[in-house]
């Protein structure tokens, strides 16, 4: 059985939006590939329970990995 229950895949199952099972607070959170290669994941407490909210804080914090290691021109 799984620690996590997940509510949805973005970017292509890029990113995964999930809640834990048996936590008090039904806040989400995101997992995705660490673009640095340091681990194997990121993942974070996006700090709220509502799934619109929390898809554009999960694609921000992406986005914001994206830009910060890629190779400047």
């Amino acid at each position: 059985m799984s620690t996590y229950e997940i509510q949805a895949q973005l970017l292509g199952n890029e990113i995964q939006l999930y809640t834990l099972v048996g936590a008090v607070s039904k806040n989400l959170y995101c997992r995705f590939k660490n673009p640095t290669g340091n681990t194997t994941y990121i993942r974070k407490s996006l700090k709220t329970a509502s799934l619109s909210l929390a898809t554009k804080r999960a694609i921000d914090m992406y986005n914001d990995c994206l830009l910060y290691t890629s190779p400047s021109p």
